[in-house]
């Protein structure tokens, strides 16, 4: 991630906010790179769970130019770092989740060949090789089956927890105004 990037600048806005370490300059060995295929709020959201792991695991946080499918065809860009796992978190959008896994798994097989492959809901776990080495790939896919939204992103996280927390009701089909009053 760019120092200048706005996803590094809304990470270190948060960070010195809430008062939380989740940029450092150090360099440290990191366990995985996150990448969002996404924009904001995704990274406020990977900052305050970094922060939760309180350095127990320590990863890298990129945010590509390309977003949604995209990201993968630049993921042997992370590869380099001969890091053991890759966790791409991406929303679903109006894409059917089907449809969403078999685009994502048909990406990865351009890159890597997938040996194993556990898909759930909306999580799945590619175990692939590449040049002689295995890596895991992870896929977060945003969104609640329960909301009839047009489309599923991490808002929909963020709205459920408003909503018992809050104790809101929410209304409409667009994840990004449904909360507001």
């Amino acid at each position: 991630m760019h120092p200048l990037s706005k996803t590094a600048a809304n990470i270190s806005k948060l960070s010195r906010k809430l008062k939380i370490n989740v940029i450092t300059m150090e360099s440290i060995p990191i366990t995985g790179i996150i990448v969002l295929a996404d924009g904001t709020p995704d990274d406020y959201v990977i900052s305050i769970l970094s922060h939760k792991l309180d350095g127990k695991y320590v990863a890298g946080i990129a945010k590509p130019e390309k977003t949604r499918i995209g990201v993968f065809s630049i993921l042997p860009v992370y590869l380099r770092y001969h890091v053991k796992k890759l966790l791409i978190v991406i929303d679903q959008e109006d894409e059917a989740l089907d449809s969403l896994f078999q685009e994502i798994r048909a990406k990865i097989s351009e890159i890597a060949r997938i040996i194993n492959a556990r898909e759930e809901t909306r999580l799945a776990i590619y175990t692939c090789e590449r040049q002689e080495s295995r890596i895991q790939i992870i896929v977060s896919i945003n969104g609640l089956d329960e909301y009839d939204f047009e489309k599923h992103t991490i808002e929909d996280h963020l709205l459920k927890a408003a909503e018992i927390s809050l104790k809101i009701k929410l209304e409409g089909s667009d994840p990004k105004s449904a909360g507001r009053i």
